[in-house]
């Protein structure tokens, strides 16, 4: 027996809203906004949006666990929030395209879906909860803007009853409020550790760069990644026919040249005139060997060879063969197998100060329970864009004790120490940083 879809539908919607009405907490409430409603709508993605003190911000995204608000995709989507739903705007939910949306020229936008549905979460008393964005690759019905409108009340109710109201405090005498109020002043002078914590890869230290001596095409790559190679073992080769040719044709230039040199010198003796032009043949022969020396050596260059011993490393063999490189491009990196460091990426954001010689401690993500020691060696004093969007200062540090074990490549997170502050510091020191923005001074 078949059901009706649209009944099929109805009852995931009821199902859904039981569901966001067991949430107690706030965290797991936004998470299921932003999934558990593509069993109703079916978008793509979903973001959400909750009021602050500078409009609407991005709470929470569909697929993602630790959303970086610093990106360019969360500060265009708090842009268009600011636009689309203004404090005084209503609760109507609407449908959007990609004309209305104003989506801007850049790779990142390239994959959001053109269509959405903007919902509008309102709260008990009036006034919003937060709005919640569904996007699609379909164009939206009307169906679905009056089957969004019930889910979107439910959403609203339950955002607002997890607000996370405080307790009602018992009444304190005046000696009580005192003697509080001196524990709290008390409490904010003890030190901490000011940490900051940032994603980090294990690096070889001192890698050597393989590159192209001169313009060609990569012929062959007979070595693989992480493989270790000797000293002097061949890394990559270069299409030698065109360097073959131009040295045969040098060859040949230079025994012209020289066969001219010696008729001239044959006539000197018997013509003035000849003897005058020996001087000449005599500098062509040599420019013609200059010629023939630098293409005996570019054909002896061809093949590119460790300089020392160590472990090769590149991203993939097949995309190197056959490609065209110009002179000077890094081809491959030769690392040392014993000397590794990390580099830390520390966003913008989440800068503090720290010195050389700092600790880090570095959790890999193939071994998360494991904390590996390392210090600080070198700061990054310019913050770089890093994929993903956002800047970063790179950060250097080296392990402290053997490193052998620990695979190139390996990524994680790594909690770099900047000492020991007071807890007042620690606690006002980035709403003071974003105050200070904020007013521009």
């Amino acid at each position: 027996m078949n059901t009706d879809p649209r009944l099929q539908l109805l009852s995931s919607a009821l199902l859904l809203e039981q569901a966001i009405q067991r949430k107690t907490r706030r965290v797991d409430l936004a998470h299921a906004l932003v999934n558990d409603t593509a069993a109703v709508h079916g978008q793509a993605m979903a973001f959400l949006y909750l009021p602050g003190t500078r409009g609407y911000g991005v709470s929470a995204a569909s697929a993602v666990t630790d959303l970086d608000r610093t990106g360019p995709l969360p500060q265009w989507l708090r842009t268009t929030a600011r636009r689309l739903q203004p404090p005084d705007a209503n609760s109507a939910p609407r449908l959007l395209t990609a004309e209305d949306l104003r989506l801007p020229d850049e790779d990142w936008a390239k994959g959001l879906p053109p269509y959405w549905l903007w919902l509008p979460l309102p709260r008990p008393g009036g006034g919003l909860s937060g709005v919640l964005a569904l996007l699609r690759h379909t164009p939206w019905q009307d169906g679905d803007r009056l089957l969004a409108e019930p889910l979107a009340a439910c959403y609203g109710h339950a955002l607002w009853a997890v607000r996370g109201r405080l307790p009602a405090l018992p009444a304190l005498s005046r000696r009580q409020k005192i003697a509080a109020a001196l524990a709290l002043a008390s409490l904010t002078l003890m030190p901490v550790h000011l940490d900051t914590i940032a994603p980090a890869e294990v690096a070889p230290a001192d890698p050597i760069p393989i590159t192209a001596p001169f313009d060609g095409i990569v012929a062959d790559v007979p070595v693989h990644s992480y493989q270790a190679v000797r000293e002097g073992e061949v890394l990559a080769s270069f299409d030698a026919r065109e360097l073959t040719m131009k040295r045969d044709v040098a060859a040949r230039a230079l025994d012209v040249a020289e066969a001219e040199l010696a008729s001239l010198r044959n006539q000197a003796f018997v013509d003035a005139a000849s003897k005058a032009k020996v001087a000449v043949a005599e500098q062509k022969v040599a420019l013609e060997r200059e010629n023939l020396a630098y293409a005996e050596d570019r054909l002896a260059r061809h093949a590119l060879t460790a300089p020392e011993d160590g472990i090769v490393l590149y991203d993939d063999r097949f995309s190197l063969q056959g490609r065209p490189v110009s002179a000077g491009q890094a081809l491959m990196t030769l690392a040392k197998p014993d000397r590794k460091e990390v580099r830390i990426d520390i966003p913008a954001a989440a800068l503090i100060p720290t010195e050389t010689g700092a600790e880090v401690r570095l959790f890999l993500d193939m071994d998360p329970s494991r904390a590996i020691p390392a210090r600080l060696t070198r700061l990054g004093y310019e913050a770089r864009p890093v994929p993903g969007g956002g800047l970063a200062y790179r950060y250097t540090a080296s392990f402290e004790g053997g490193a052998a074990a620990i695979q190139l490549g390996a990524r994680g997170t790594a909690k770099v120490n900047g000492g020991r502050v007071v807890l007042a510091y620690y606690l006002l020191r980035r709403p003071w940083a974003a105050l200070r923005q904020f007013v521009g001074f």
